[in-house]
């Protein structure tokens, strides 16, 4: 990621649903403008940066009280749950897919105000948060390749070793969020 976390600042996060297949998992990039991230949706109060991905390109996934993430992150979650359950772990989710307008609620939610760029977001309460789309940034978690794993037994551990074939891991230098897992990390 870049930019100074002010209004208007590029930022580079994963964009497009569409590069995402089931196995094998590539990755594209760019800065989020119009609306085209998620292929498409509509804008809202943050800006061109803030768009919403359609239901259509979103899979509710099983047991997690109706979390989402578009539907090739959500299969693959579902193949590596499993896997994970032959292993005797049990992986749970916080969080997947966010729209800009929660992503904001979280902000305000946990007190936060930009530190040091995108990726510097200072919270009060809560741990760390994304700064929103609005100010120029955004999480992977809006564009439906993002989980957040429950900490509880060893789910995060299992996902940080086992994770990557199915799309999930953690950026080694983004320790503040370490249950935190997408295709960059990020």
């Amino acid at each position: 990621l870049a930019g100074d976390g002010t209004p208007g600042s590029k930022c580079l996060i994963a964009r497009n649903p569409t590069a995402i297949t089931s196995g094998q998992l590539t990755l594209a990039t760019g800065p989020v403008t119009g609306d085209t991230a998620g292929g498409g949706g509509g804008q809202v109060a943050g800006g061109s940066r803030c768009t919403v991905i359609p239901d259509s390109q979103l899979k509710v996934i099983p047991g997690t009280g109706g979390m989402k993430l578009i539907t090739a992150a959500a299969d693959n979650f579902i193949r590596m749950r499993a896997d994970a359950a032959r292993a005797g772990v049990t992986i749970a989710l916080d969080s997947a897919y966010r729209t800009p307008q929660r992503g904001e609620e979280i902000w305000v939610e946990h007190r936060c105000r930009v530190g040091n760029g995108c990726r510097g977001a200072v919270c009060a309460v809560n741990g760390p948060a994304a700064v929103p789309c609005s100010l120029g940034c955004g999480s992977n978690h809006q564009t439906g390749v993002a989980i957040d794993v429950t900490y509880s037994g060893r789910a995060v551990e299992w996902v940080t070793a086992n994770g990557g074939p199915y799309g999930f891991v953690h950026d080694p230098n983004w320790n503040a969020d370490l249950h935190h897992f997408s295709q960059t990390g990020r």
